[in-house]
């Protein structure tokens, strides 16, 4: 079984995902992780390309997670369900985790890491909570979508186990 985990940057997925794998026994992959190991190249220097060409090499970079990997626990970048019909894959070839957290959240824990977000970069600093909004009112629907909506401010790890403790399509 694959284990999606999805969210705004910054929700955890990547924190998750790594506790989730060994509380499972199960490999972890992040999906940005695999584009620069297909590209050789850092995420910053693919999207430098456009978004539109960094947003294919993430939809091959899932197509080979889900090729190489049919049990993971998968950390999706943050807008990898909005592109190239990859939220339908996902929900065709695992269970998926939305991890919701709220955007006053997502500003502290992006103020540590914004350096590394393409998307932030060179956005100014009080500029960075509307970018959080917007870009959040495009991607909900997808995210939205998930098997699960999981409150990504307390309990995250204990809620997902107790989701796939009573779901019946997962084994362990």
């Amino acid at each position: 079984m694959r284990i999606y985990l999805m969210g705004f940057m910054s929700c955890g997925k990547s924190t998750l995902g790594k506790i989730l794998s060994k509380s499972l026994n199960m490999p972890y992959v992040d999906i940005d992780h695999q584009i620069e190991l297909i590209y050789n190249q850092p995420i910053q220097e693919i999207f430098l390309k456009g978004e539109e060409y960094f947003r294919l090499c993430e939809r091959e970079a899932l197509l080979k997670t889900i090729e190489n990997y049919e049990n993971a626990i998968i950390a999706c970048g943050g807008g990898t369900p909005c592109f190239h019909n990859n939220m339908e894959t996902i929900k065709n070839t695992g269970k998926s985790f939305y991890i919701k957290t709220q955007p006053n959240t997502l500003l502290q824990r992006l103020s540590k890491t914004h350096n590394q977000r393409p998307l932030f970069k060179n956005l100014p600093k009080e500029q960075w909570l509307n970018k959080i909004y917007e870009l959040l009112e495009l991607r909900e629907p997808f995210y939205k979508q998930a098997h699960y909506i999981i409150d990504g401010e307390h309990n995250t790890l204990e809620r997902i186990l107790q989701c796939l403790h009573y779901d019946s399509d997962f084994k362990k």
